[in-house]
């Protein structure tokens, strides 16, 4: 193998890896809930949403959309320290993006 074909194929090689990290990342960025029975048997009950920022957002879940987009109601953040005890910050009604849902 000569050294032209060698760094043809490392070129190669390295446009498949980008392509591929590429669609890994659109997958995860635009989730969508085909099956809505997970989220609707939760609409209307408190839950926590734990976002890409690492923030704990607990809420009554009032409404979704196929992208995860999230509607809470009468919520606050949970915030954590390891001087103090859980501290709450009241947010009334919150609308998270979907691709800012971690969990």
């Amino acid at each position: 193998m000569t050294d032209d074909e060698t760094s043809d194929e490392a070129r190669l090689i390295g446009r498949v890896a980008r392509r591929d990290a590429s669609r890994r990342a659109m997958a995860s960025s635009s989730r969508r809930i085909d099956d809505h029975g997970a989220l609707t048997a939760m609409v209307d009950s408190r839950v926590c949403v734990i976002t890409n920022d690492g923030r704990h957002i607990v809420g009554v879940l009032r409404g979704y959309d196929q992208v995860t987009n999230v509607i809470l109601e009468d919520c606050h953040e949970r915030v954590y320290s390891s001087e103090r005890a859980v501290e709450r910050a009241p947010l009334g009604l919150y609308v998270i993006r979907g691709d800012n849902v971690c969990v």
